[in-house]
């Protein structure tokens, strides 16, 4: 699935004393199938700009697309559906729910979606037993690996089959064993024809070679791109990010 973003601008508090500017008149486009790095400090803007290619929230001006569809001013009720469709989320902290197991977790978005019992319960199931998983299905998830527990976090990501993975700051908080298995889990992913935002400032991520393009985000912009072959900004090719002044 495609992404584009036009001249997104992302304020909070507008015309209040605490009012912040994270995002200033953002260009981006993203083609179908490719894996970007979107790379920056904290409170450099990442992941707002995450927030609203994920339709979290619409930017205060400008215009967002996924896959040729207008999401920036979708009413909420079309937009959490869009959102619940097309995007899968894998957080920094995984966000998993301690005191469910391991498929009661992976099957929790399908809730809203009206899915039956048997069927969350089957799909899930599916999606286990791909990542290895299945003999854990009925832990509670505080009991089982940190490896383990990223793959649940990647199952619960897919269960809707979404077109796109957005994926905030995955390794934060992993090993060198655990952040090089999540990124190889990723890659698989991509080889799927998945389109995939990363945001991260951490090499073990930007630094591989399955990553398409790496764009530095500071201050709520975005550089032009890093070229991953030669490691020179990109601002000539076609490809590049734009930026209003």
């Amino acid at each position: 699935m495609r992404i584009e973003l036009e001249g997104v601008t992302k304020i909070y508090n507008r015309g209040e004393s605490n009012e912040v500017i994270a995002l200033q008149r953002v260009d981006l486009a993203i083609a179908s199938g490719e894996m970007v790095c979107l790379r920056g400090a904290s409170g450099s803007g990442k992941t707002t700009l995450l927030s609203i290619i994920g339709c979290i929230f619409p930017p205060s001006s400008g215009r967002a697309e996924l896959g040729g569809k207008k999401v920036s001013r979708l009413p909420d009720h079309f937009l959490c559906r869009f959102r619940r469709e097309k995007i899968g989320f894998i957080f920094q902290d995984f966000n998993i729910i301690g005191d469910l197991s391991v498929i009661e977790n992976v099957s929790l978005p399908l809730f809203p979606a009206g899915v039956s019992g048997k069927d969350r319960t089957e799909r899930a199931a599916a999606l286990l037993s791909s990542y290895h998983l299945m003999e854990r299905a009925y832990f509670k998830v505080d009991s089982i690996s940190g490896g383990e527990l990223q793959r649940v976090a990647i199952c619960r990501a897919l269960i809707n089959n979404p077109p796109v993975i957005i994926a905030d700051e995955p390794t934060a908080h992993l090993d060198s064993g655990l952040a090089t298995s999540f990124m190889d889990s990723i890659a698989q992913l991509k080889k799927q024809g998945k389109t995939i935002v990363i945001a991260s400032h951490d090499p073990r991520v930007f630094e591989r070679v399955e990553i398409d393009r790496v764009m530095d985000v500071v201050d709520g912009r975005v550089l032009p791109e890093v070229d991953q072959q030669s490691g020179f900004r990109d601002v000539v090719n076609e490809r590049s990010v734009v930026l209003g002044d």
